[in-house]
């Protein structure tokens, strides 16, 4: 549900940048908030908006090579935050494919062609769970093989009949543009589908919107006809990526993004298309920034909305724009 309620004048991107057009406070309401371990802000960013949360996805282990599984400490704040709420969010256990920012696609393939390896890795995950009493648990696996997808198939099939029989649920993420995916085949195996709708452009390509109007709409549309509606959640984005003349982006909070804009005297341009962008020079390297804004996400989930999707969640807390929780952000993107 987004509540609408108006504003006076002003397209916020945060707090630093204000563009004169007709602007309203909007409410975005998000099902699921993504905290990861490695980053101090995102804890914080969980400790501030746990009361706006109806489930925390907890990244804290990882499958790596053999099978190996590998804990990391809980990111969940302390009980004082948690004893607030009537209800607290429910916990997700988020199991990755990666260690140290790398993805294990190659050794993923591996284990999983291993019958043996897999259940071991299922019934572990399941104990995992209950140790922490989480509510479920959610494979996030990439750069998975596309010769691996059978393999995986079998592993979400045998670890949902485990986790069903202790009254646990599955989820697991789906890449939205990667027809390897066999989403139909995925969507009945799981109790959850969790599509990534950003990354259009990712930081080893070339700079540009982390998920344009169009192409969201595109893929999140086809979305909809291929994963039942009550499965599906739609994941948005909140955050940035700064590429540097002829190198990779990096990864940036969209309040530092803001700030080295400022400190640039950059202007930060809103496109019909859909992203926020701007560039700044540093010694001889020009810097092209394109960030994930509160505009975007709202924009985006009013499209989703309309066609009957309802779970949405944030990747991720720690790096997000304030305005999502603020509400101060329009319902159009223009250029100012």
């Amino acid at each position: 549900m987004i509540a609408k309620s108006p504003l006076l004048f002003g397209v916020c991107l945060g707090a630093a940048f204000c563009f004169p057009m007709a602007a309203f406070a909007q409410q975005i309401e998000l099902q699921t908030g993504f905290v990861v371990p490695w980053d101090p802000v995102s804890k914080q960013s969980l400790a501030e908006h746990y009361d706006r949360l109806q489930k925390i996805a907890d990244v804290s282990v990882s499958v790596i090579a053999g099978g190996k599984i590998v804990e990391t400490r809980s990111s969940l704040p302390p009980s004082a935050i948690v004893s607030k709420r009537v209800e607290a969010p429910r916990l997700t256990l988020v199991v990755q494919n990666a260690s140290g920012g790398q993805w294990f696609g190659e050794a993923t393939a591996a284990w999983l062609s291993d019958s043996n390896l897999r259940a071991q890795v299922a019934a572990r995950l399941v104990a995992l769970a209950q140790a922490r009493k989480a509510n479920g648990v959610m494979i996030d696996f990439e750069a998975v093989p596309a010769g691996a997808q059978a393999d995986l198939l079998r592993l979400l099939a045998d670890l949902h009949g485990l986790l069903s029989a202790s009254d646990l649920r599955l989820a697991v993420t789906v890449p939205v543009a990667d027809p390897a995916w066999d989403l139909t085949k995925i969507s009945a195996r799981v109790d959850e589908v969790v599509a990534m709708a950003y990354d259009q452009h990712w930081p080893g390509g070339d700079p540009g919107p982390i998920a344009a109007t169009d192409w969201f709409r595109e893929v999140v549309a086809r979305l909809a006809i291929e994963v039942p509606l009550a499965k599906l959640t739609v994941a948005v984005a909140s955050y940035a990526y700064d590429w540097p003349s002829g190198a990779p982006a990096m990864p940036v909070p969209v309040p530092t993004a803001l700030a080295v804009a400022r400190s640039h005297d950059s202007a930060v341009v809103t496109d019909a298309g859909g992203g926020a962008h701007y560039s700044y020079r540093e010694g001889s390297s020009v810097h092209q920034v394109w960030l994930a804004t509160a505009g975007d996400v709202y924009r985006q989930i009013s499209f989703a909305r309309a066609l009957g999707i309802r779970k949405f969640a944030l990747w991720r807390l720690g790096t997000e724009d304030a305005a999502i929780w603020t509400g101060r952000i329009t319902s159009t993107s223009r250029s100012p």
